[in-house]
């Protein structure tokens, strides 16, 4: 793939995906391996044996609800997307971290 940078409003989704993915990992990126378009590839690399991003010491928080670990995987997966097209807009990404239990959960 030819990844050309051109700022759009999908950049900040695509960003997003990646600050997303580093807090469930607990994981940073290596970058010298991997820049600019290949940060997706790392993470699937990464986990291509799990099918959660979400580090095991997680999954003992008292807010943080296991069942959402596939749900954030596939929402960080999405917007790390290499196609803009595909990737959801904020709003939709918003409206899915809202939805999420351990939202509901921390915030009672």
């Amino acid at each position: 793939m030819n990844c050309v940078e051109v700022i759009v409003i999908k950049s900040d989704v695509y960003a997003f995906g990646i600050s997303l993915y580093n807090l469930l990992s607990k994981r940073a990126l290596d970058k010298e391996k991997y820049t600019g378009c290949e940060i997706d590839k790392w993470a699937a690399n990464e986990y291509k044996h799990r099918r959660s991003y979400v580090d095991e010491s997680l999954e003992d928080d008292t807010y943080f609800d296991r069942r959402d670990g596939r749900k954030l995987t596939e929402l960080a997966r999405q917007c790390m997307d290499d196609e803009q097209k595909k990737r959801p807009d904020m709003k939709e990404v918003f409206e899915r971290l809202k939805g999420l239990r351990c939202c509901a959960a921390a915030v009672l």
